[in-house]
Protein backbone atom coordinates (compact mmCIF):
# COMPACT_ATOMS: atom_id res chain seq x y z
CA UNK A 1 0.00 0.00 0.00
CA UNK A 2 3.16 2.33 0.66
CA UNK A 3 4.60 1.67 -2.58
CA UNK A 4 1.25 1.86 -4.46
CA UNK A 5 0.69 5.21 -2.69
CA UNK A 6 4.52 7.14 -3.63
CA UNK A 7 3.70 6.22 -6.87
CA UNK A 8 0.71 7.90 -7.30
CA UNK A 9 2.31 10.60 -5.42
CA UNK A 10 4.95 10.82 -8.50
CA UNK A 11 2.52 10.03 -10.79
CA UNK A 12 0.88 13.99 -9.80
CA UNK A 13 4.19 15.44 -10.62
CA UNK A 14 5.43 18.16 -8.33
CA UNK A 15 4.68 22.06 -8.35
CA UNK A 16 6.67 25.15 -9.39
CA UNK A 17 7.16 27.45 -5.88
CA UNK A 18 6.97 30.36 -8.08
CA UNK A 19 4.24 31.31 -6.24
CA UNK A 20 6.16 31.68 -3.42
CA UNK A 21 8.60 34.33 -4.61
CA UNK A 22 8.55 37.84 -6.01
CA UNK A 23 6.91 38.79 -8.21
CA UNK A 24 4.38 36.37 -8.22
CA UNK A 25 3.42 35.83 -4.64
CA UNK A 26 -0.34 35.43 -3.85
CA UNK A 27 -2.85 33.65 -1.95
CA UNK A 28 -1.57 30.20 -2.71
CA UNK A 29 0.60 30.41 -0.83
CA UNK A 30 -1.28 30.36 1.61
CA UNK A 31 -3.38 26.93 0.62
CA UNK A 32 -0.81 25.03 -1.50
CA UNK A 33 0.46 23.44 1.82
CA UNK A 34 -2.91 22.20 2.76
CA UNK A 35 -3.96 21.05 -0.57
CA UNK A 36 -0.43 19.24 -1.16
CA UNK A 37 -1.26 17.12 2.54
CA UNK A 38 -4.63 16.89 1.57
CA UNK A 39 -3.38 14.81 -1.96
CA UNK A 40 -1.21 12.67 0.67
CA UNK A 41 -3.63 11.25 2.62
CA UNK A 42 -5.61 10.76 -0.08
CA UNK A 43 -3.46 8.56 -2.33
CA UNK A 44 -2.88 7.08 1.67
CA UNK A 45 -6.50 5.82 1.72
CA UNK A 46 -6.63 4.78 -1.89
CA UNK A 47 -3.97 2.59 -1.86
CA UNK A 48 -5.19 1.38 1.40
CA UNK A 49 -8.76 0.80 -0.55
CA UNK A 50 -6.58 -1.40 -3.50
CA UNK A 51 -5.66 1.36 -6.25
CA UNK A 52 -2.46 -0.06 -7.56
CA UNK A 53 0.66 1.72 -8.17
CA UNK A 54 2.36 2.48 -11.43
CA UNK A 55 5.70 0.26 -11.52
CA UNK A 56 7.97 2.29 -13.88
CA UNK A 57 6.32 6.18 -12.70
CA UNK A 58 9.80 6.73 -11.88
CA UNK A 59 11.67 5.39 -15.11
CA UNK A 60 9.10 5.18 -18.26
CA UNK A 61 10.60 6.31 -20.75
CA UNK A 62 9.57 10.10 -22.07
CA UNK A 63 6.78 10.06 -19.26
CA UNK A 64 8.38 9.06 -16.21
CA UNK A 65 9.70 11.26 -13.23
CA UNK A 66 13.39 10.90 -14.43
CA UNK A 67 12.71 11.84 -18.39
CA UNK A 68 9.94 14.72 -17.11
CA UNK A 69 11.78 16.59 -13.89
CA UNK A 70 15.32 14.94 -13.62
CA UNK A 71 16.25 15.04 -18.38
CA UNK A 72 16.68 11.35 -17.64
CA UNK A 73 18.75 11.37 -14.69
CA UNK A 74 17.94 9.03 -11.32
CA UNK A 75 17.12 10.95 -7.99
CA UNK A 76 20.34 10.62 -6.04
CA UNK A 77 19.74 10.13 -2.38
CA UNK A 78 22.80 11.07 -0.63
CA UNK A 79 22.02 9.45 2.37
CA UNK A 80 19.41 6.91 3.95
CA UNK A 81 15.95 7.64 4.08
CA UNK A 82 14.39 7.82 7.10
CA UNK A 83 12.89 10.24 10.20
CA UNK A 84 16.59 12.62 9.66
CA UNK A 85 14.72 15.55 8.45
CA UNK A 86 11.86 15.17 11.31
CA UNK A 87 14.15 14.45 14.14
CA UNK A 88 16.66 17.53 13.51
CA UNK A 89 15.67 20.06 11.26
CA UNK A 90 12.12 20.56 11.80
CA UNK A 91 10.40 22.03 14.98
CA UNK A 92 6.58 22.18 15.84
CA UNK A 93 5.39 25.93 16.08
CA UNK A 94 2.99 27.17 18.14
CA UNK A 95 1.22 28.28 15.43
CA UNK A 96 -0.82 25.62 13.18
CA UNK A 97 -0.49 27.06 9.86
CA UNK A 98 2.89 25.16 8.97
CA UNK A 99 4.64 22.21 8.29
CA UNK A 100 1.43 20.53 6.89
CA UNK A 101 3.85 18.22 5.22
CA UNK A 102 5.21 16.85 8.10
CA UNK A 103 1.57 16.19 9.68
CA UNK A 104 0.16 14.94 6.44
CA UNK A 105 3.25 12.41 7.01
CA UNK A 106 2.11 11.60 10.57
CA UNK A 107 -1.34 10.97 9.84
CA UNK A 108 -0.38 8.50 6.53
CA UNK A 109 1.71 6.44 9.21
CA UNK A 110 -1.29 6.02 11.45
CA UNK A 111 -3.27 4.74 8.50
CA UNK A 112 -0.73 2.47 7.63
Amino acid sequence: EVVNALSQAFADGSSLRTYRHYPNTGPRKAWAEGDAASRAVFHALMAMRGEPGYELVLSAPVWGFYDVFFRRSELAVTRELGAYVAEHVLFRPTFAGEFHAQTAVEAAMQLH
